[in-house]
């Protein structure tokens, strides 16, 4: 398999997996509506394909083989679906089958100090957050389309590294804190949440892993990975992040407020045994509260000029 399409190639998960294919050796084409992006897509020998996804079984390449959606377009993801199965009924059946990757997350285990892998029937245990209810329903319908593709579903946990993400939520109230010279910083959570997370780059190999296996992958019987590599104190992560960037006053934890935070606080105790045992896949970064020296020197170099 060596001509692979994502949807998604410039977003903080798409563009790390795009350039780690690339220099796997693939052929990777990225899906973008804009020009602007295209040129930065091509700077790194991305081929874009500009348009929109609901075009996307109209505008894709011949040669494709694999398809994978990093886009985290909650809107969209019926459609993309649709896209990839009229993409994929439309081979002889004597042609392989298009492959598809889906990128779902560990937020569907819900909060729970159980130990729980991909065998763990979502709901069983305790329920998604509100936010992504529906997701459980969506990976379904994808293991339902294996009679057209072979598929992959990746559950990664928050990651972490470069511009920070979602980590922002955390972060810049510390940041605001000391510009402010309060000396309380209000921050989403408590100090003795177990959060999982992954670095950027490592959530990327595990991308390459899956596709170098993917027909053995598609082929098994829960075609489902966890990308996981550490889990970690949030106030042990806060308190490093803290001291990095000045901030000596106090954190003052606070409840989530809203269905984005509620979904940010969801903490699952998951399993990565899977991608390690059957993909030989293992985190090389070191952890958010070890690494924070780089983590927050990138984070500030983002928030001071993003572009």
């Amino acid at each position: 398999m060596s001509n692979i399409l994502i949807i998604g190639a410039t977003g903080f998960i798409g563009h790390p997996v795009a350039l780690a294919l690339r220099r796997s050796g693939y052929h990777v084409y990225g899906l973008t509506r804009s020009s602007k992006k295209a040129r930065l897509l091509a700077r790194s020998e991305i081929l874009p394909v500009v348009g929109e996804v609901k075009d996307l079984s109209k505008i894709v390449p011949p040669n494709i083989e694999v398809i994978i959606d990093v886009s985290t377009a909650y809107q969209d993801v019926a459609t993309v679906l649709e896209e990839v199965k009229k993409i994929g009924s439309g081979r002889k059946v004597t042609d392989p089958k298009l492959s598809f990757v889906y990128t779902s997350g560990t937020w569907n285990y819900g909060t729970s100090s159980d130990y729980l892998s991909e065998s763990t029937p979502l709901g069983r245990v305790a329920p998604p957050p509100d936010m992504i209810a529906w997701r459980s329903d969506f990976e379904r319908k994808i293991l339902e389309s294996r009679d057209i593709l072979d598929v992959a579903i990746v559950r990664p946990s928050m990651l972490y590294g470069g511009n920070g993400s979602i980590w922002s939520v955390f972060f810049d109230p510390i940041i605001r804190a000391k510009e402010a010279g309060s000396d309380t910083a209000k921050v989403l959570g408590a100090a003795d949440l177990k959060v999982t997370s992954i670095h950027k780059e490592d959530l990327a190999d595990l991308y390459v892993k899956i596709v170098e296996k993917l027909p053995f992958v598609a082929a098994t019987t829960y075609p489902v990975i966890n990308g996981i590599a550490t889990q970690e104190s949030l106030g042990a992560i806060l308190s490093a992040f803290a001291k990095e960037v000045g901030f000596s006053g106090t954190l003052q934890y606070k409840e989530p407020e809203d269905v984005l935070q509620k979904a940010i606080v969801t903490a699952s105790n998951v399993s990565n045994d899977k991608a390690k045992g059957l993909l030989g896949w293992y985190p090389k970064q070191e952890g958010v509260e070890q690494g924070m020296k780089s983590w927050a020197a990138a984070y500030l170099a983002w928030a001071e000029e993003p572009y």
